[in-house]
């Protein structure tokens, strides 16, 4: 998912969980209330649907740089500034990216990111 800005008023948007059951994901500009229904990409049917919360924070740590990191929080819209720990210790960036994405219910938009970029990380295990 790229970063995006809203069509009517050029605000960024941020990631939304709509409906958690479905998985479906709305893009939501905070200025002006525009919605964006997310379109899946192709290989992202393959990303699995949910990861243990322990398994997800191992596989951010395990497969991903801090750039990469920041960039999956670009791909998201959270400014990774927003994390607790954003300039600490990669593993305290994990975990606050992973309850960040679980308080906002945007987790199951986390591990399509992720996957996408790195598909070879053990997500079935």
């Amino acid at each position: 998912m790229k970063a995006r800005v809203c069509e009517n008023c050029s605000a960024p948007l941020k990631t939304e969980m709509r409906k958690p059951t479905s998985g479906q994901v709305v893009l939501v500009c905070d200025h002006c209330g525009s919605e964006y229904d997310v379109v899946v990409e192709k290989g992202d049917s393959a990303a699995p649907q949910q990861v243990d919360r322990v398994r997800l924070r191992q596989i951010l740590t395990d497969h991903f740089n801090m750039d990469e990191l920041r960039a999956l929080c670009f791909d998201l819209g959270i400014d990774a500034e927003d994390l607790a720990h954003h300039q600490g210790p990669k593993s305290a960036l994990t975990r606050d990216l992973v309850t960040y994405c679980e308080r906002r219910l945007i987790t199951p938009a986390l591990i399509q990111a992720a996957y996408r970029v790195c598909p070879q990380a053990p997500w079935d295990e």
